[in-house]
């Protein structure tokens, strides 16, 4: 059998060479420009680390030219934006460098104890040698927003009461 450091070593290489995969193939669906169709080549390849549920991967990303077909250069959603000469595709996945895992993980914790405690569970729950306590109040606070955003969406206010009669809002984040 395998000892648990050759396991460890042997998933690092498995999530490193599907994960390079992946961001190759979705650099190649996005190559080509929305706008004119042309192909749009690779500037450079940066080295990038992210953070998952099975620890920090490490791989290279590419950046690709903006296209020339337009006066002005747009971002996803069509605004303009200053970056004219390169773009990185998938900086929009994965904004902040953490999988969804990572993020649920830090907002969890983070509700429910400080952030420095959090921070050293998510890290050895990871199988990180260190976490960020920045990093856990971010995500947590992102996720109450998010929660916000959507009661408020559903039409709730914060001055109604609530058919049970109910005069506050208690909110937690279960496991």
């Amino acid at each position: 059998g395998l000892s648990i450091e050759e396991g460890k070593g042997l998933l690092e290489k498995l999530q490193h060479t599907v994960t390079q995969d992946q961001i190759i193939a979705y650099d190649i669906q996005r190559r080509c420009c929305r706008h004119c169709g042309s192909y749009r080549r690779i500037k450079d390849w940066r080295h990038r680390v992210f953070t998952t549920g099975l620890g920090e991967v490490k791989v290279r990303v590419p950046r690709v030219r903006s296209c020339q077909c337009l006066a002005e250069p747009l971002d996803e959603n069509d605004y303009p934006t200053d970056l004219r000469y390169s773009e990185s595709s998938i900086e929009s996945l994965l904004p902040s460098r953490r999988t969804p895992e990572v993020a649920y993980l830090c907002a969890k914790h983070g509700a429910c104890s400080p952030y420095r405690v959090a921070a050293r569970t998510v890290a050895d729950l990871i199988g990180s040698k260190c976490f960020s306590h920045v990093s856990v109040r971010k995500e947590t606070i992102a996720c109450g927003e998010y929660i916000e955003n959507v009661l408020l969406q559903t039409g709730w206010t914060a001055g109604q009461k609530k058919r049970n009669g109910a005069k506050h809002l208690r909110l937690s984040i279960d496991g």
